[in-house]
């Protein structure tokens, strides 16, 4: 339905407003409306599934050296307790 209205409309410029919409765009929608003359900024899929993922973010912004603040998945509930612990109740 949106590719019918980029025909009609004859947009040039996509800008995106929410993870909604990058997440909806970087599935494949983004190419088909830059196939259609339309600029969109956008990351690729696989950028797009790291950046939405706050733990996959901080293990690729470690990957490259660029301070973050620790990440723990659930599973890692007993690093995150010991980590989060008052001083001294360790």
């Amino acid at each position: 339905m949106i590719c019918e209205w980029f025909a009609v409309e004859k947009l040039d410029l996509f800008l995106v407003m929410n993870d909604y919409e990058m997440q909806a765009l970087s599935q494949g929608l983004a190419d088909e409306l830059r196939t259609m003359g339309c600029a969109v900024a956008v990351l690729d899929r696989s950028i797009q599934q790291s950046v939405i993922d706050k733990y996959r973010t901080a293990v690729e912004l470690d990957k490259h050296g660029i301070p973050t603040p620790a990440a723990f998945l659930r599973s890692q509930h007993a690093q995150l307790v010991s980590t989060s612990a008052p001083m001294g109740s360790r």
